[in-house]
């Protein structure tokens, strides 16, 4: 998508920005000629398919039309949820310094349903004299605005590295520790295993200074942790081994899913559906979508039955069937342990059609 900057935000000339559709500026060109007055869009036509929504960052309206591929980054068709066809668009707008990028769901008829996630990127990055430097730093923190988890019941300390491009990016970390530092006593630990033995097992365990971590390898992955109960790796272990096989620009875009999907793991006891429960949290987008039940007489009705069906957890979707929250809403940090509960509510829903 190429973006618009006009003349004295960043410097004196006007051009435009290229995105791919993460948000990450791949290129720039100047603009030769500029007509000095747009055409107008009558009033009709400029509302038609229009969708409207607020910034997640800084609360500005803004707006894009589904049927108008210059008006957003990115669209993906996303699974249907509960009856509804879902699409994902990701919409982008200046505001100051920065470009806001916002990520929503929108239904087949282009209503708002939600926000997935929103970052900024500060154009002075990329701009220097009037060119576009893309040089990066050697190890990053995650995305402008992104706050790792400070603490966890079984987790000390979580990073996810990148060992071809030099990245690091902390998913738990107390704030104590310089994690730049970690990140490369890391990898030099892992060198040094290497030459040692032939094959690295799986969870290896290293000493630095005081800690003890586990990694995981896949690739230019690895995945380090810092486990508090050692009763807790055996459960955590599974879920690694599929994590540190994701994309490193993946789990970048995906740290707020992440995070929650984390917290899950502080439930009590762990279970042979903690597995799927925890990457459905991570990957299924739908999760941020608040529902528009086409018959709402029948929301009484199909609550009563989920109690007979079930013995405890209906009484968590009335605000989701009603249209007041999303599944990710409700699922706040009290009651994030009980995801499976809920993923089984819908579920039942889902295959029996309830809300068709």
């Amino acid at each position: 998508m190429f973006v618009d900057v006009p003349s004295k935000l960043i410097c004196e000339h006007t051009f435009q920005v290229f995105l791919d559709k993460n948000g990450v500026v791949r290129g720039y060109q100047r603009v030769d000629f500029q007509v000095g007055k747009q055409r107008e869009i009558p009033q009709a036509e400029s509302r038609q398919n229009l969708t409207g929504f607020r910034c997640k960052l800084c609360d500005l309206p803004m707006n894009f039309q589904i049927d108008d591929e210059k008006s957003y980054v990115f669209k993906q068709r996303m699974d249907d949820f509960l009856g509804s066809a879902l699409v994902k668009y990701q919409v982008a707008h200046v505001e100051g310094n920065e470009m806001h990028l916002n990520t929503v769901i929108v239904d087949a008829t282009g209503e708002f349903l939600g926000h997935i996630d929103a970052y900024a990127v500060p154009l002075s990055e990329f701009l220097a004299d009037g060119k576009v430097t893309m040089n990066e730093p050697n190890l990053i923190f995650g995305p402008e605005g992104y706050v790792p988890l400070k603490t966890h019941k079984f987790l000390e300390i979580l990073l996810f590295l990148n060992t071809k491009h030099a990245r690091i990016l902390e998913l738990i970390s107390p704030g104590s520790l310089n994690i730049v530092e970690v990140g490369r006593l890391v990898e030099e630990k892992v060198q040094e295993t290497k030459k040692i033995y032939l094959n690295i097992s799986e969870n290896v365990l290293l000493n630095i200074a005081d800690k003890n971590f586990r990694i995981w390898i896949s690739g230019d992955n690895i995945l380090v942790a810092s486990i508090n109960t050692e009763g807790f790796l055996a459960a955590f272990d599974m879920i690694a081994k599929q994590l540190v096989q994701k994309d490193f620009e993946e789990i970048v875009e995906r740290t707020e899913p992440l995070k929650i999907a984390l917290k899950f793991l502080e439930k009590p006891q762990s279970s042979s559906k903690d597995l799927h429960t925890f990457f459905r949290l991570y990957s299924d987008d739908r999760l941020f979508s608040r529902i528009r039940v086409k018959y709402p007489e029948n929301i009484p009705r199909i609550l009563e039955r989920l109690k007979k069906e079930f013995k405890t957890g209906s009484e968590l979707l009335d605000p989701f069937l009603n249209g007041q929250k999303s599944l990710i809403e409700i699922l706040g940090s009290d009651i994030i342990t009980r995801a499976w509960e809920l993923f089984e509510l819908i579920d039942f829903i889902d295959r029996r059609k309830l809300l068709s």
